[in-house]
């Protein structure tokens, strides 16, 4: 996975989410995610997907950014973090669909050995 480019801080960072980010997101939210955000939880999602690459970055940081943002900041950070997680889904997809081929060659492989050894 790339990540999605983004400017925190002073810094050009790169947003990209795994299932370790949305645990240690998850481990920190009030509540599950939903249409209503609190500027923590938004602040929680967002430094989720940053530490990947900066594990010293604060969750307190990304709140003060977030908190100086303007609205319309806001609105093109949400559809940068709606970006990064539609990536880490597709991500997911493929993943499943890559388990999913593997367990149909071991099903087949399994009926072949199967005849065989009704035949032995």
């Amino acid at each position: 996975m790339r990540g999605i480019t983004i400017k925190i801080d002073g810094k050009k960072r790169r947003l990209r989410y795994d299932s370790a980010a949305f645990y240690r997101a998850s481990e920190k939210m009030s509540k599950t995610i939903g249409p209503e955000l609190s500027v923590r939880d938004l602040s929680l999602i967002l430094w989720a997907g940053l530490i990947h690459e900066d594990p010293g970055l604060s969750l307190g940081t990304i709140e003060k950014t977030v908190k100086a943002s303007s609205p319309k900041s806001l609105k093109v950070l949400q559809k940068k973090i709606e970006k990064a997680l539609e990536d880490y889904i597709r991500t997911l997809n493929r993943s499943i669909k890559d388990v999913s081929k593997i367990k149909s060659e071991f099903d087949k492989q399994g009926k072949m050995l199967d005849a065989l050894n009704k035949k032995i």
